[in-house]
């Protein structure tokens, strides 16, 4: 019997993290769905899509972070290990 390329299968392996693979796979039960189903539906949309369906953004918190990190970066750092440390630390010239 030939094998069409309708019916051909392809296993795709992702390492999931265990607790979200557990809230994922509820949520998917009692929309009457299995991982397997889902996944194909992930990968239709990102054909459909030409891309992930959804934004992948950082939020407002992140972006703000990532610009103090920036920033900063070449800042010195002055290690602050006693109560005179932190006075000479905080005072200004």
């Amino acid at each position: 019997m030939q094998t069409t390329k309708q019916n051909q299968r392809k296993r795709v392996q992702a390492l999931v993290d265990a607790e979200v693979a557990d809230q994922a796979e509820k949520v998917l039960s009692d929309l009457g769905m299995t991982p397997t189903n889902a996944i194909n539906v992930f990968y239709r949309q990102i054909i459909i899509h030409g891309g992930l369906p959804f934004d992948v953004v950082l939020s407002e918190r992140q972006r703000a972070t990532h610009e103090l990190l920036e920033a900063t970066k070449n800042q010195p750092v002055k290690e602050v290990k006693t109560q005179a440390d932190l006075e000479g630390f905080t005072d200004k010239d």
